[in-house]
């Protein structure tokens, strides 16, 4: 057993068919640490208008597990999947410092952030940004 292999860490997993709070539901029975980010979005049903609250991403989750946790709650959920590099095949883990701040600026479920879809924004890949007000004002990242 390698013990790097075993240290918990974050990896970008996807869920198929709109299936992400089904995994989150297994995954917190099994006392895996995980996060789906979510906002409230504006439905309508019957004609009556509601907020509820829903992924920002479908089919994307992240757990915080160690390898052999993972492996052993995905034989249990088939729909739960690894996210790969396409270009070396390996996993997506995702550092946990960069994590703790994306989960502490979209943990928020204030009305006041705003989501962009890829095609609202004009960024490449790889472009570094900077929060430059409100609340989270400094943060910065890289766009993916």
């Amino acid at each position: 057993m390698n013990l790097k292999e075993e240290l918990p860490v974050w990896y970008a997993m996807r869920v198929t068919y709109r299936r992400e709070l089904k995994a989150k539901q297994h995954l917190d029975e099994k006392g895996i640490e995980n996060y789906i980010p979510m906002r409230y979005a504006l439905h309508i049903r019957g004609g009556r208008k509601f907020k509820l609250l829903t992924p920002v991403v479908r089919g994307l989750i992240f757990v915080h597990a160690r390898k052999s946790e993972i492996q052993q709650a995905k034989s249990g959920i088939s729909y739960l999947q690894y996210i790969v590099n396409k270009r070396t095949g390996d996993k997506i883990i995702v550092p946990e410092s960069q994590m703790r701040l994306f989960i502490a600026v979209t943990g928020t479920y204030d009305d006041h952030l705003l989501w962009f879809s890829q095609e609202e924004i004009n960024l490449k890949k790889g472009a570094r940004v900077r929060i430059c007000g409100g609340e989270f004002e400094g943060y910065e990242g890289i766009f993916l």
